[in-house]
């Protein structure tokens, strides 16, 4: 069991310190697939046959918790949000990004997980390449989504039709 804090942004959806069932060595598609598990109003779509995320969504309502430093709750229309991959000369992609929050004499500090390259959500295990500095705990694991803005030439513009195609 590990925590988690998980986070869309895009769709206002911040789940902090999810219990998580298993351990960190699991990839994010099976961490993912756990959020969703916990959290029925979060849902997202992977493409068929793919490792790349289509769409997510997120029902955002009166019991709904703002992530921090955003616009305040009672700002923030109710409902569902669902924000898709789109492809194009400017591209639309979800990326994430991983951190491990380490703990000592109290204090928190985030370190950003980075590992090469992104790799498939499917294949990177969340806690891969994780350096956690002697005498710190480990405390939780945040996992962020991001829509990415693409501007492509026309060879890569065609290399990721071809990634979504097969």
């Amino acid at each position: 069991m590990f925590n988690l804090t998980f986070r869309a942004v895009g769709l206002y959806c911040y789940f902090e310190d999810l219990e998580i069932d298993g351990d960190p060595t699991q990839t994010v598609k099976e961490v993912m697939d756990k959020v969703k598990a916990l959290q029925p109003a979060f849902d997202y779509v992977q493409a068929p046959g793919k490792a790349i995320i289509q769409s997510m969504s997120y029902d955002f309502s009166d019991s709904s918790n703002g992530p921090p430093n955003a616009m305040p709750k009672d700002k923030i229309g109710r409902g569902m949000r669902n924000e898709a991959s789109q492809l194009g000369d400017i591209a639309r992609i979800w990326q994430y990004y991983r951190e491990v929050v380490v703990e000592k004499d109290g204090e928190e500090y985030p370190i950003r997980i980075r590992s090469k390259g992104q790799p498939p959500f499917s294949m990177q295990p969340l806690n891969k390449d994780e350096k956690v500095p002697p005498g710190f705990a480990i405390k939780r694991y945040n996992l962020v989504w991001r829509l990415v803005r693409l501007e492509l030439t026309p060879e890569a513009e065609q290399a990721l039709k071809i990634a979504y195609a097969g």
